[in-house]
């Protein structure tokens, strides 16, 4: 499961349909921080992405509380940004940050990144226990590289 926190209900849409790779992975989100990290707390996920800049509790702070955590010492957490400010992303990367996507945050760019950070590139996407073979699920096509 991937959980996206982000105070705008649209960015949350976007970033759903982006992570989601049509229903084949389950996806948690929040536009309050402060409940997205109670849900984190108590449950294990393959990664999180953050808003950087969200009332209440940022998501620089929210990587700090998650870090305490035994449960997510070495979640991915993937942090979205409009700053360029090297002091911003230096700030998030001692709190524990694991990589940085920029606003606005482009589909290629964050499947990439966001097959970076999960094990075995996030294949497959179902989990294990639920699918009684690795082979992508029946209807799903994989296209090939293009030469």
């Amino acid at each position: 499961m991937i959980v996206i926190i982000d105070d705008s209900p649209t960015a949350l849409v976007v970033l759903k349909s982006f992570a989601g790779e049509r229903g084949l992975r389950e996806v948690k989100t929040f536009t309050d921080p402060l409940q997205g990290l109670e849900f984190l707390l108590g449950n294990a996920v393959s990664a999180v992405v953050l808003d950087c800049s969200m009332p209440t509790l940022d998501g620089i702070q929210l990587t700090q509380r998650l870090r305490e955590s035994d449960l997510h010492k070495n979640t991915p957490v993937i942090m979205v940004t409009g700053s360029e400010e090297a002091e911003v992303r230096a700030r998030a990367r001692a709190a524990g940050a694991t990589a940085f996507l920029g606003k606005p945050v482009r589909m290629a760019e964050f499947k990439a990144t966001l097959a970076s950070v999960l094990q075995n590139g996030g294949w497959p996407y179902l989990d294990r226990r639920t699918v009684s073979n690795s082979a992508p699920p029946e209807g799903f096509e994989r296209r090939a590289a293009r030469a």
